[in-house]
C-alpha cells in the first residue's frame, strides 16, 4: 500500500483529464470535419463520376480514416506509456527503498518495476484490461513499423485473432493494412481510463 500523497492524487486526475481529452479530440474531429466533408462529397452526384471525385472519395473512405486512426491511436499508446513511466517515478521518489531500482524505458519495464515492490498490491495478472493495453501496443507497433501491414508485423498472428474477434478492427483487403473503426477507438480510451482506476484502486488497497 502507498500514501496517497497530493502528487498522486494529481497524477490520476491528470491522466484521466488527459485520456477524456483524446476522447474528445477524437469525436471533435470526426463530427466536425470527416463527417461534414463527407456528406458535401455525397451530396454532389456529379462530382463523383470524375476523376477528381474519385480522388476525394480515396481520401474520405481510406487515407483520412486511416490517418486519424493510425495518429490517434500511437497517441494514445504514447500517452499510456508516458503517464505510466510517470506513476513509476512518483512512486519512487516517495519510495526510499525503490531509489536504486532501475524503472525501465518500456510499458513492460513499469510494470515489472510496480510488481517489485513488496508492498505494492499490484501485478498484471490482478489488472482485468491488462491484455487490452498490450493488445494496443502490437497494433501501435504493427502501426509504427510497418504501417498498419499485418503481413509484415511481428505479431501478425496475434494481430489476425484480434480482428477476427475484435468488433471495430478489420483488414483492408486491397492494402493489407489493420483498420480500426471510431468505436473501437472510442473503447480503447475507455480501457485505459479503466485500467488507470484498476492501478489506482491497487496501489490504496490493504
Amino acid at each position: 500500500m502507498v500514501n496517497e500523497s497530493t502528487m498522486l492524487r494529481y497524477f490520476f486526475v491528470e491522466t484521466e483529464y488527459l485520456l477524456v481529452g483524446l476522447r474528445d479530440y477524437l469525436e471533435f474531429v470526426t463530427d466536425s470535419f470527416i463527417e461534414r466533408k463527407t456528406s458535401e462529397f455525397y451530396s454532389n452526384k456529379d462530382l463523383k463520376q470524375t476523376f477528381i471525385g474519385k480522388a476525394h472519395a480515396f481520401r474520405m473512405e481510406y487515407w483520412w480514416p486511416l490517418a486519424l486512426q493510425y495518429s490517434f491511436l500511437t497517441l494514445l499508446y504514447f500517452t499510456i506509456e508516458e503517464r505510466l513511466r510517470y506513476l513509476c517515478k512518483l512512486i519512487q521518489k516517495e519510495n526510499l527503498s525503490t531509489q536504486q531500482r532501475q524503472i525501465g524505458k518500456t510499458l513492460q519495464d513499469y510494470m515489472e518495476f510496480l510488481e517489485s515492490i513488496e508492498d505494492l498490491l499490484i501485478s498484471r495478472e490482478n489488472l482485468s484490461n491488462w491484455q487490452k493495453i498490450t493488445d494496443l501496443a502490437k497494433i501501435r507497433n504493427c502501426i509504427v513499423h510497418a504501417f498498419g501491414r499485418i503481413e509484415e508485423c511481428k505479431h501478425k498472428k496475434h494481430l489476425q485473432n484480434l480482428i477476427a474477434k475484435e468488433t471495430g478492427l478489420n483488414l483492408v483487403e486491397e492494402t493489407g493494412q489493420l483498420m480500426a473503426s471510431e468505436h473501437y477507438c472510442r473503447e480503447a480510451v475507455g480501457t485505459a481510463l479503466q485500467f488507470f482506476q484498476e492501478v489506482k484502486s491497487h496501489l490504496y488497497s490493504l
